[in-house]
């Protein structure tokens, strides 16, 4: 008899009805747009190689799912990236690094996994996603600024970063205004807009950047936490 480990449920979230699956690892898929459960069952036979039925899932994965659309805080997201390449995966592991709250470039990742001029390659890998939310694509940005595209239309974009607590006039306005860095007078120190230590300079010690060699130029030093460099 072949055993099928791999199962879902679908479940109800702020975004309305989502296809859940899980192997015995942790979560393997999170779908939206799906009516038919046999649609589901194709999608993941094509996306991830394996079939799976319909079964209950553990109660903590509902949750994790739950509270990662409503923006809250999952340090460790139970996912199984199992039947993924290996760049997938490493890209992966690496965009769960970015912490709640805060957005990063396309460019910023391809370069954190080593694969600096793969920008593309990895825009792929966000929008071929099988577990969204857990695994936050919502927070790759354009380095020019703004949103940009997301599978699920950009407005649910908006409103995830806005749930984590970045407001979309802040991002709207960093765009518009070309502002790529904020510095601080007193450390010497630039980040992203959007990284925990930006947030913390007083605004009588705010400096703003369109770019690594303008911060680099005023004597700011890159930011250990958020890594900004040259991106």
């Amino acid at each position: 008899m072949i055993r099928i480990a791999d199962r879902y449920d679908v479940i109800e979230t702020d975004f309305g009805s989502a296809h859940v699956a899980c192997t015995p690892r942790g979560i393997s898929a999170v779908k939206l747009d799906v009516d038919e459960d046999g649609t589901f069952e194709s999608y993941y036979k094509e996306r991830l190689g394996r079939t799976t039925v319909r079964g209950s899932l553990p109660e903590a994965y509902v949750e994790a799912v739950r509270r990662a659309i409503k923006g809250e805080k999952i340090t460790r997201p139970p996912v199984t990236l199992e039947g993924l390449t290996e760049f997938e995966q490493t890209v992966l592991q690496h965009l769960a690094r970015i912490p709640t709250g805060e957005v990063r470039p396309y460019a910023w990742l391809a370069r954190e996994v080593g694969r600096p001029k793969a920008i593309r390659a990895v825009g792929t890998v966000m929008a071929r996603n099988p577990v969204p939310f857990l695994m936050p694509c919502h927070r790759l940005v354009p380095s020019t600024g703004g949103v940009g595209n997301y599978y699920y239309g950009p407005e649910m974009k908006w409103t995830l970063l806005e749930r984590e607590g970045i407001p979309r006039e802040d991002l709207a306005n960093w765009k518009q205004r070309g502002v790529r860095f904020i510095g601080s007078q007193t450390t010497g120190i630039y980040c992203y807009p959007t990284c925990r230590d930006a947030r913390r300079v007083q605004p009588r010690h705010r400096l703003e950047f369109s770019g690594a060699e303008e911060a680099t130029n005023s004597g700011c030093r890159p930011c250990k936490h958020c890594r900004p460099l040259s991106v």
